[in-house]
């Protein structure tokens, strides 16, 4: 009887593996408040302490930017601050600069980096397989530099503005429309003369399509009108997807052979296209 209790006396006690050695059993003196653990070195028990989380420090601006103190707290406004002073500021490349490649800081969309893939012929999509035909694709940039027009001159309209570009494929430092998905675009384009001419005035505003004008929209107005000189045009035009681009130029010629500019107002001085099929 006396060796069954001491026997489930025995198996409810810790017990200490027979696979380990070296290391001490004993318990430490009691104190307060504090929890056994292994030490460094794991061969003795010690007693431990929570710190106190008012005695912990926090990390100042300096030392979260600076990245080296190694025993402060970082709070979440600390940390993205570190976040910033150690990391660049984040770019999105630009059409013209995904297609030169050569910029090592600005960052590319997944869109992109397929675009520049099927572009650049490096890996071949089988069109059985990925049909994209269906991708939404639109864009509208505008303008509201008063950009001066010379007398008689073909000029293309910089429409440096965008007001959203879905497909990535509107470059707002070459104002071009390079879609890489082939299909029928719907396209718009406007541009305004503030103010009447002492003179008499014609105009042409122009969709180039691979430097080449595809449509077109042509005004005259005589001496002493009494509205601005609007030139708009509409018209649907065919893209390849691989080559093919987009421009707006813009003509204008008056009897004193003098340069225009345009008007500043965004709202009437836009481009803008969408896939229709």
């Amino acid at each position: 009887m006396i060796a069954q209790e001491q026997q489930e006396e025995t198996a409810r006690t810790l017990r200490y593996p027979i696979s380990a050695s070296g290391a001490s059993t004993e318990l430490p003196a009691p104190t307060a408040s504090a929890f056994l653990q292994w030490n460094a070195t794991a061969d003795a028990l010690v007693n431990a302490v929570i710190p106190d989380p008012s005695t912990l420090i926090k990390a100042t601006s300096a030392e979260a930017q600076a990245g080296v103190e190694d025993t402060h707290f970082m709070t979440p406004a600390k940390t993205a601050e570190a976040i910033n002073a150690l990391s660049p500021a984040l770019t999105k490349a630009s059409q013209s600069v995904a297609e030169a490649a050569t910029n090592d800081t600005a960052y590319m969309t997944p869109l992109q980096v397929k675009n520049q893939v099927q572009k650049s012929g490096a890996v071949s999509i089988p069109s059985n397989n990925i049909d994209f035909s269906n991708e939404k694709i639109t864009f509208f940039a505008t303008t509201a530099t008063a950009q001066s027009i010379p007398n008689a001159t073909d000029t293309k309209i910089a429409y440096g503005t965008e007001a959203f570009d879905v497909g990535g494929y509107y470059d707002p430092t070459t104002y071009r429309f390079s879609p890489l998905i082939s299909g029928k675009y719907s396209v718009t384009a406007s541009i305004d003369f503030p103010s009447p001419d002492a003179t008499n005035q014609y105009g042409s505003i122009y969709i180039f399509k691979n430097g080449s004008p595809v449509l077109r929209f042509n005004r005259n107005e005589k001496a002493g009108g009494a509205n601005d000189f609007c030139l708009s045009v509409n018209g649907i035009v065919s893209m390849n997807g691989t080559t093919d681009y987009l421009e707006v130029f813009v003509y204008q010629s008056n009897t004193s052979a003098s340069a225009k500019s345009l008007d500043t107002n965004a709202t009437i001085n836009y481009f803008g296209a969408f896939k229709v099929a």
